[in-house]
């Protein structure tokens, strides 16, 4: 991916792409962090007894949380893949930042357990997010 300037074909540069990407990510996980935090607020996190065990604690994770947390990788997803395929010059890099909101979305689910929807939810929230946004950047260029 190419861009004219005066008259010239320049090349995004590499530290270009990366800062760009790294910013991103960092956009993109405020942002998911900041769903949590409002999904947290409006239904807290509760922790009970477990019947089996009663040392354990299981915690269990509402709905709302669950539903802000997805839409916290949509939003996320989005905005960070945007910001960096836009400020870097190549859409592609927009699939890197999907694809690390999916890694950290996919490593949160196993560690909880969550079902295989959940778990699918991790992958194509943030890829299909980051898909549209490349191709939204790369139509703003």
């Amino acid at each position: 991916y190419y861009r004219m300037e005066m008259g010239r074909t320049m090349q995004p540069s590499l530290i270009r792409s990366a800062l760009a990407t790294l910013a991103g990510i960092l956009l993109a996980f405020g942002l998911v962090y900041l769903a949590q935090l409002a999904g947290n607020s409006i239904d807290p996190v509760v922790a009970v007894p477990d019947p089996v065990d009663p040392d354990a604690l299981e915690i269990q994770i509402p709905l709302l949380n669950t539903i802000a947390l997805i839409l916290g990788w949509l939003i996320g997803s989005f905005a960070g893949s945007w910001l960096a395929a836009r400020a870097s010059g190549v859409p592609a890099m927009a699939w890197i930042v999907g694809g690390t909101v999916f890694g950290a979305g996919l490593t949160r689910a196993l560690s909880l357990g969550e079902s295989w929807w959940m778990l699918a939810l991790a992958f194509v929230v943030p890829m299909a997010a980051a898909g549209l946004a490349g191709r939204t950047a790369q139509a703003a260029a």
